[in-house]
């Protein structure tokens, strides 16, 4: 497996899912991923933003470059480096978006005069805004084997990734609020698969057995 050289598999599954995004949408996208903080008292979960500038480079090598392979061996583990470290920051209180949530609510007793958190210009920032919708919304949702790993979307015209590692396999599971021709789990289902194999066969490790994508049609 991809852990012989030194990848988290939680780094292997987002690195799939940016580049499948990428190479469907020809972009990346502001991308959520749910981290845990349980270290800290009565702390729930946090936010890790995946795309970094590592990720992006690795994704558009993969796509558009030239390299050659060794190149491109590393610029994966780079990315899949730089993830985990900020997965890791995120872990340990090191997020932004929490914080950012709490400031976007009024604050009581600032004071007479004192401006309050809710009408700064920060939130009316088109990079903030834009950094905010989120177009890709993911969970690695390993400890739920047994289950389907689902999560849902944030943005309706975005998706929603719970994703399942496994001695033996891994799993994707994708959605979307409307399927269109520009918009698709089931394609993006597709492209997540086929940038896992491409991972797989960069460092020459045993193929993955590929399966369509299950389609269930939402009442």
């Amino acid at each position: 497996t991809l852990k012989q050289v030194g990848v988290s598999p939680d780094s292997i599954l987002q690195l799939a899912i940016q580049l499948g995004y990428y190479r469907m949408h020809k972009k990346t996208a502001a991308t959520y991923e749910t981290v845990v903080l349980t270290a800290f008292r009565n702390g729930r979960t946090g936010t890790c933003r995946t795309v970094c500038t590592e990720t992006v480079e690795f994704c558009k090598a993969m796509v558009h470059g030239n390299k050659k392979k060794i190149d491109l061996q590393n610029d994966f583990k780079k990315a899949a480096k730089a993830h985990i470290s900020y997965v890791i920051k995120a872990s340990n209180g090191k997020g932004c978006d929490r914080h950012m949530l709490a400031l976007r609510f009024p604050l009581d007793h600032l004071g007479e005069g004192v401006p309050g958190p809710g009408i700064s210009e920060l939130w009316s920032d088109p990079l903030f805004n834009q950094s905010q919708s989120w177009m890709l919304s993911t969970s690695n949702n390993s400890y739920l084997l047994n289950g389907c790993g689902c999560f849902g979307s944030v943005n309706p015209l975005g998706y929603g990734v719970g994703y399942l590692s496994a001695s033996t396999a891994s799993y994707f599971a994708i959605e979307c609020k409307n399927e269109t021709k520009d918009t698709s789990s089931i394609i993006l289902a597709r492209y997540c698969i086929e940038a896992l194999e491409d991972i797989h066969n960069l460092f020459d490790v045993m193929p993955v057995t590929v399966k369509e994508p299950w389609v269930a049609n939402a009442k």
